[in-house]
């Protein structure tokens, strides 16, 4: 069952479809079960760490203000339209790897971007399916500075394509001295405090493998009125899907 809820941010109220049915673990389940990968329900949520990321973008707007930049794993695209009409991106692709997902986000994003873009943005935001691992060289803008993924990692299966993609989506911008930037947020989902340590460092691990520092990191909560920072540069464990964290990693 589908809905659409407003989110406002920053002053703008963005409209955005969404798959509302399910429960959040139930929705993980289905992820994790192979056999209904087609329809990819998680896909078409809007999960908390989408929101966090939100407001992280919002406090620091220089991050991706006049930059070229791509997300990873949109999904309803919330974070994209965030990213291009409260930021003012120079221009943002947004890719997801599921047919049924990117039928969802093209309406959502042509929307947000019809309803709140002025004319001269209107061709400043693109989508493109695209598969973690994938080559990106024939589509890849060559300027793209930033790449941004919120609450994508859901298994340790995905934590390696999805950093070496970031590094293919930046290494021609960071070879032409640009400053560049991948901004992930991370969100427990269905793992113990165990599971949760070692995805933790499963992070680390694949951001130093294809050649990414970490910049900062900043960890927060679910409260009423939305997300509370806690500490900035703190590498505790998450707890559970109330907390998430933000990194900040840049190719060295």
């Amino acid at each position: 069952m589908y809905e659409e809820k407003s989110y406002t941010i920053d002053g703008l109220v963005l409209k955005i479809k969404c798959y509302t049915v399910l429960p959040p673990d139930e929705a993980v389940a289905l992820l994790e079960d192979e056999t209904d990968a087609t329809n990819d329900y998680t896909g078409q949520v809007v999960w908390n760490g989408c929101e966090f990321l939100c407001q992280y973008l919002i406090k620091h707007k220089e991050l991706v203000h006049n930059r070229t930049v791509v997300e990873l794993g949109a999904g309803t695209g919330l974070v994209s339209c965030v990213a291009a009409l409260c930021c003012e991106a120079a221009s943002v692709m947004v890719t997801d790897g599921n047919e049924t997902t990117l039928d969802l986000l093209r309406q959502n994003v042509d929307s947000c971007i019809t309803e709140h873009a002025t004319p001269s943005s209107l061709d400043r935001v693109h989508i493109k399916k695209y598969l973690w691992g994938d080559a990106v060289e024939d589509w890849c803008p060559p300027e793209t500075s930033v790449v941004l993924a919120a609450d994508v990692l859901y298994a340790f299966h995905a934590v390696q394509p999805l950093f070496a993609s970031a590094a293919a989506l930046l290494r021609r911008a960071h070879m032409g001295g640009q400053q560049t930037r991948f901004v992930l947020c991370c969100v427990p989902r269905g793992w113990d405090v165990q599971e949760n340590t070692d995805i933790h460092l499963a992070v680390l691990e694949n951001a130093r493998k294809c050649g990414f520092v970490c910049e900062t990191t900043c960890r927060a909560v679910k409260v009423d009125a939305g997300w509370e920072a806690l500490l900035t540069d703190d590498q505790a464990p998450l707890v559970d899907s109330s907390h998430a964290r933000v990194w900040q990693f840049r190719l060295s």
